[in-house]
């Protein structure tokens, strides 16, 4: 006859489970160990937090390079020779890590809280250890191919400073409840005490960062500078393919202060609007001259040129993501798209009444016209009629000598020198990028009647940060979006930033002493718990000989000897209890694979006894 009898009633926890589970693949109950951590699975826990810093900084750089995005992709497609949208894969790859491990760190603090055994999967390790290692060498390979950028993530920093220091304060007031319950946890009383020492000098420390916050957007209004000046970097081609009419036409709806194109002289002597070098890009020169696509661009006479389609390609590649808003009409017009002549820019720019300013190419050396290139340009310029006044003249080639014939041009240089050299060259205007000046040098340039004109603009908050600190134009991809903001982003007055601070800061100390509180509270109940259950008679003493037996063994009052009873085979979590006879044995509950020791018995679920009588 085979009798059952519960052993002990246990709830299952799910969320224990899948916590446990999906950090160390650790779903059984008996394998939830309240075990200190060892050594080896805390400094793996160290990696994933350093990881886990990495990734944010990396998604962080990613996201501030959007400015760049169209950069990145034209420097990639030099480089490979195809198109492909390859920031955004690197933004999706990189949101995909750093959501998973976000994933790994919120278990891990859950770990901690519940004072579980902190354990790492050997899969989780393994993807630590790639993507570190990824970050790195991805860190190292753009400081070298675009080392520009850095310098926008620093100006970054500066605009962003408020919102990062109140991010902060919250991510380590939520922190106040791991490393409170990491205190009050089993830790000695003088790692308690340094433990926590820390912690709070790094709260002071936190708490008194906006004293070093030194963001240009944090002004008053009445001395804020007047909006920056838009130049259409290639007509509004961001809506638009670059160095079309049309995007020409797009940019002036939006009511921009200047154009901005690149020229290149065709083989017949007439200057046309085209950036890259060849024509595979931005035409359809596969189509129409089958083996030329890799042949640069000025090999081709006007009357090849003007053959090609200028527009269908930003239908296809959509390299700003803006193709899926256009309306049907535009589609139409975008695919009628030809190449124009430097002639047909120049003579819009005087019917609109536009500055525009352009980067010159020199053609090949075996080009009939690689050096008479200066004077084909300038003549088609002059004979516009247009205002020189609105001509802002970039190349720097025989500089001198078109001074004397266009005194009244607008000279600019892509390079920075002394204020009395550039005097002396008659510059008045300086064509920044961003990596090449800071804010103190443009407070320089601006003092000594030398205007700066920046380039490529495209982020709302980067063009926030020209105008705060006095830029007057900036060359941009989007006029389309910024010809709409109102005002800077992220603009406060020093007292509205003081009111921020002093609120964030009491908020945040409430909350941690609550937090404190709370934990303090949470611990002494639980010791109290533990004391009274030490001090019930019965449970003085815990007798593992009696445990073992209302495991193993019901006698049915009456029926049989306990020389009589065997056990039927059960197995559980790896082990089997063996046949017992002999009563009088030392130790008659020997487990194969070890004893049944306490700690087991407390672990066991809805656990029955069967036994034969």
């Amino acid at each position: 006859m085979v009798m059952h009898q519960p052993l002990q009633n246990y709830r299952r926890n799910y969320a224990v489970s899948a916590v446990t589970g999906c950090l160390g693949c650790r779903w059984q109950r008996y394998q939830q160990s309240k075990s200190k951590t060892r050594k080896r699975d805390k400094l793996w826990f160290a990696t994933l937090v350093l990881t886990y810093a990495y990734a944010i900084g990396w998604l962080y750089y990613w996201l501030v390079a959007k400015n760049d995005l169209d950069d990145f992709n034209w420097y990639m497609y030099d480089l490979l020779g195809e198109w492909h949208r390859l920031y955004w894969v690197m933004v999706y790859m990189t949101a995909v890590i750093f959501s998973y491990l976000s994933f790994l760190v919120i278990f891990s603090v859950i770990h901690l809280i519940l004072g579980y055994e902190l354990y790492l999967h050997v899969i989780h390790k393994a993807f630590l250890i790639m993507v570190l290692g990824s970050c790195l060498v991805a860190t190292v390979i753009l400081t070298e191919i675009w080392r520009t950028e850095w310098a926008l993530v620093s100006i970054s920093l500066q605009v962003f400073s408020p919102i990062l220091w109140i991010a902060a304060v919250i991510l380590v007031t939520i922190l106040t409840w791991p490393v409170t319950a990491v205190c009050f946890g089993s830790i000695g009383t003088g790692l308690k005490v340094a433990w926590f020492a820390m912690y709070c000098v790094a709260m002071v420390l936190l708490y008194l960062a906006p004293l070093l916050i030194d963001s240009p957007c944090i002004a008053e209004q009445a001395v804020l500078p007047e909006k920056p000046l838009l130049v259409a970097h290639r007509g509004a081609s961001e809506i638009s393919p670059e160095n079309t009419m049309l995007a020409y036409r797009k940019a002036a709806l939006y009511d921009v202060f200047g154009l901005e194109t690149d020229v290149q002289i065709s083989y017949d002597g007439i200057p046309f609007l085209m950036h890259d070098n060849n024509l595979k890009r931005t035409t359809n020169v596969n189509d129409i001259f089958p083996g030329y696509e890799r042949s640069h661009a000025s090999s081709f006479n006007m009357s090849q040129l003007s053959e090609l389609n200028a527009g269908s390609w930003f239908l296809r590649d959509d390299p700003f993501r803006t193709a899926r808003s256009l309306t049907n009409l535009d589609r139409i017009a975008i695919s009628r798209q030809k190449i124009p002549t430097l002639k047909e820019f120049v003579e819009f720019c005087r019917k609109m009444n536009k500055s525009f300013i352009f980067d010159l190419r020199q053609p090949p050396l075996q080009h009939p016209y690689h050096e008479s290139y200066l004077n084909k340009t300038l003549s088609v310029v002059l004979a516009s009629g247009i205002q020189e006044s609105q001509v802002w003249w970039l190349p720097d080639a025989r500089r001198s000598a078109i001074r004397s014939v266009a005194s009244d041009f607008v000279y600019v240089s892509n390079e920075k020198n002394t204020s009395e050299n550039l005097h002396k060259m008659g510059v008045t205007k300086l064509n920044m990028m961003v990596s090449q000046i800071d804010g103190a040098e443009f407070e320089h340039f601006h003092n000594e009647n030398i205007s700066v004109n920046m380039y490529v603009v495209n982020s709302p908050w980067l063009f926030s940060y020209y105008w705060c600190i006095g830029v007057e134009t900036v060359t941009t991809n989007g006029c389309n979006r910024l010809s709409k903001i109102q005002a800077p982003l992220l603009q406060m007055t020093p007292y509205q930033f003081f009111l921020c601070w002093i609120v964030a800061d009491l908020i945040s100390i409430t909350a941690a002493i609550i937090i404190i509180l709370v934990q303090r509270y949470r611990h002494i109940h639980h010791f109290e718990q533990q004391e009274s259950i030490r001090l019930k008679p019965s449970c003085t003493r815990l007798n593992s000989t009696s445990m073992k037996e209302k495991l193993l063994f019901m006698i049915d009052q009456g029926r049989g000897s306990r020389s009589e009873i065997s056990t039927i085979n059960r197995p559980y979590g790896g082990f089997e209890a063996t046949d017992v006879t002999d009563m009088n044995y030392q130790n008659p509950y020997q487990l194969e694979g070890g004893n049944l020791d306490d700690s087991f018995l407390l672990s066991l679920e809805d656990s029955t006894v069967r036994v034969a009588l």
